[in-house]
């Protein structure tokens, strides 16, 4: 091999690890490391006249100068052709060429692959129907991809028919597409029935959201071998497809993820929304003490600890984990005290809230106020409240906050009525009630203030779940 091949090789691999932010960087790659490969890459190919080495030289400028970002729109209109090196879909960093295919421009491709930047194509982001997808998968397959190491595919409307018996991308496209694409090292996939496996020998990094979205991680279809890395949500942003029991006891098999060593869940907190509540109903915590898989992981990521039966089934799946070095919860709800023990891992826990997770079953509460007057309001309100503006509380307002929250706790604890501070509570509604988006909560904080302008304010408020 000549140097720039052996450069090329080595710049192909640390880009696909370190820099693919969409799937999620390596954390245990250096990307000054990666500048200082591109340095010596830019250096080889200027000595050979190829203007990619100054294209590369300049994006690795820290402060370009005007002349300089002038000589790079110079450079990347030849490289792409005018048009291209404009389109807000096409991108150029390093010489390498990423593009995202939409409906509304299914040939960009097309257009990207027949410029000087064709060889270089790194990144591919498909959002679309089925037909765009499929189109687009077939050009790309077309010939041989080099540098493609990143792969998006999103199709947010799946059509009636598709099943893993006749998914969106069929069995034959995605042979072909894995022989033209030898350095493919990150795939992403969203929706329903998009392919039925992908057996792709160099795919390390996969990226997941819908549970029925790729059939080998329900058993249908080969393995995924060589997946080291897997992010995974059982639901696609806009969709409600509940996984069926049977679906969560195929899900994730040791025997289908046999290289898996990173599992990523923490996308999963309850609902249906972007980027993070995507678990839909699925109690993620039961569902992952059943998973024979995790005796192999090395790293884990979990959304947040909801409640003490969360805790309890995280702690029995940590002592099923001998290979574990690294676990992180995003955050655990109701300042408690986690626990959580494994003889070797690393545990790292997110903010621990002196607020419940919004999931309560006793959320209504009757307050008897001053002049007995009595409100009715959801307790749900204040844990919204705190979620978007907690840190930004004055102190003040946040040690009203932590006692509120106590009291709550103890209630919670016994089921009983309590007797709470009314000037405690009323700090702590007057700190935050730029974001109490409920008419119950603001009765209660103008009948406080009335009551204490008025010095008729009584020394307790009386809560009673209802």
């Amino acid at each position: 091999m000549t140097r720039v091949s052996d450069l090329e090789s080595m710049v192909q691999a640390a880009w696909n690890r370190g820099t693919q932010v969409a799937f999620g960087p390596d954390p245990a790659h250096s990307r000054e490391e990666l500048r200082a490969l591109l340095g010596v890459y830019s250096d080889e190919l200027q000595q050979l006249d190829d203007p990619r080495g100054e294209l590369i030289a300049l994006d690795l400028l820290r402060t370009p100068t005007t002349d300089d970002e002038r000589r790079l729109a110079e450079l990347t209109a030849d490289f792409l052709g005018p048009t291209l090196a404009r389109h807000p879909n096409v991108n150029t960093r390093y010489g390498l060429v990423g593009v995202a295919i939409t409906d509304l421009e299914p040939q960009l491709l097309a257009q990207v692959l027949g410029s000087r930047g064709a060889p270089f194509v790194s990144s591919v982001s498909i959002f679309g129907d089925e037909l765009t997808v499929r189109r687009t998968l077939s050009i790309l397959a077309g010939e041989s991809r080099p540098w493609l190491g990143a792969l998006r595919i999103v199709v947010p409307s799946p059509p009636d028919w598709a099943s893993f018996a006749d998914p969106i991308v069929p069995h034959e496209l995605v042979t072909e597409l894995v022989a033209s694409t030898p350095a493919l090292y990150a795939v992403s996939i969203i929706g329903e029935h998009i392919l039925r496996d992908l057996a792709h020998p160099s795919v390390r990094r996969l990226v997941v959201a819908g549970h029925d979205a790729i059939g080998a991680l329900q058993g249908v279809g080969a393995p995924l071998d060589g997946i080291r890395e897997l992010d995974f949500a059982f639901q696609s942003s806009g969709g409600r497809s509940e996984p069926s029991p049977r679906d969560l006891a195929r899900l994730l098999a040791a025997d289908a993820l046999p290289t898996l060593r990173r599992l990523d869940l923490s996308r999963n907190e309850p609902g249906y929304r972007e980027p993070a509540s995507l678990g839909g109903t699925v109690a993620v915590f039961r569902f992952l003490r059943s998973l024979a898989l995790v005796r192999q992981l090395t790293h884990l990521d979990l959304p947040a600890v909801r409640s003490a039966q969360d805790l309890d089934l995280l702690q029995s799946t940590l002592d099923t984990m001998p290979a574990l070095e690294r676990l992180e919860v995003s955050r655990v709800y109701g300042h408690v005290h986690h626990g959580l023990r494994h003889p070797t891992a690393t545990v790292v826990i997110g903010t621990s809230t002196p607020w419940p997770a919004r999931e309560l079953d006793d959320h209504m509460l009757l307050l008897e106020l001053a002049d007995s007057v009595e409100q009715v309001a959801d307790l749900r309100v204040l844990v919204g409240a705190m979620e978007r503006g907690y840190d930004g509380l004055p102190v003040e307002g946040r040690l009203a906050w932590d006692d509120w929250w106590e009291a709550i706790a103890g209630q919670r604890t016994t089921q009983a009525s309590f007797e709470f501070p009314s000037e405690v509570l009323l700090t702590a509604l007057e700190a935050c009630a730029a974001l109490l988006a409920d008419d119950a909560w603001r009765a209660v904080m103008r009948q406080l203030r009335q009551a204490r302008d008025a010095q008729t304010i009584d020394t307790t408020v009386r809560v009673t779940p209802v």
